[in-house]
């Protein structure tokens, strides 16, 4: 039986170790998809990683695949799903003002509720990061926005997660306010139950 799960847990690893390198933090649907139905998480991480494979291999850069995930949350009104992408988008380099005119967009096809409950919100919050110096330029500066943050993608003692642990007991990182959490973050993608991705997460100590 223990032999048998090996190649489960193998994988639940690895998935675990996509989370942390993509967000930062591993969101707390996906550590409760790894608890409940880890095979099904198997097969959505296999689709996610598709998803977020950057170029040649993707054809979409991570600041718009990260952009769309944002706005696809602030549709669904989720907006800790949206938090979290959007920390991932702009250390990709995203700005304030593009974030700000993408949101008018959806305003402009999905109507004013998209602005009124979650959009303004959300270009607070990327200020805030803004001023923190979370913003990067790119993939050089994923290192540097984990760091602008105080980010530690591996060994955080939050949620009991280590790289290569289990994915029982996952980071969490959401609304936790800029600077102040740790656990990393930049991503091959992140997760929202019940609308763009699951990325409900819990602060890791750091900033998602």
């Amino acid at each position: 039986m223990v032999t048998a799960m090996k190649p489960l847990q193998t994988e639940l690893d690895a998935i675990r170790e996509h989370f942390m390198q993509t967000l930062g933090n591993v969101p707390e649907p996906i550590r409760a998809m790894a608890d409940y139905a880890p095979e099904a998480l198997v097969g959505y991480a296999r689709t996610r990683g598709y998803i977020m494979r950057r170029p040649p291999q993707g054809a979409l850069d991570v600041r718009t695949k990260e952009l769309i995930y944002v706005l696809l949350d602030v549709v669904s009104g989720n907006l800790d799903g949206a938090k979290n992408h959007l920390g991932a988008a702009m250390r990709e380099g995203l700005t304030v003002a593009q974030l700000a005119e993408a949101c008018m967009q959806v305003m402009a096809v999905c109507g004013i509720t998209t602005w009124g409950q979650t959009g303004w919100k959300l270009c607070d919050y990327a200020a805030e990061l803004e001023r923190a110096g979370v913003a990067g330029h790119g993939v050089e500066a994923e290192g540097a926005g984990r760091g602008a943050t105080g980010a530690k993608a591996r060994g955080s003692k939050s949620g009991g997660a280590k790289a290569g642990g289990s994915m029982t007991g996952g980071a969490r990182a959401g609304g936790s306010k800029p600077g102040s959490a740790k656990a990393g973050s930049a991503k091959a993608g992140g997760a929202k139950a019940g609308g763009a991705e699951m990325t409900r997460a819990r602060p890791v100590g750091r900033k998602r």
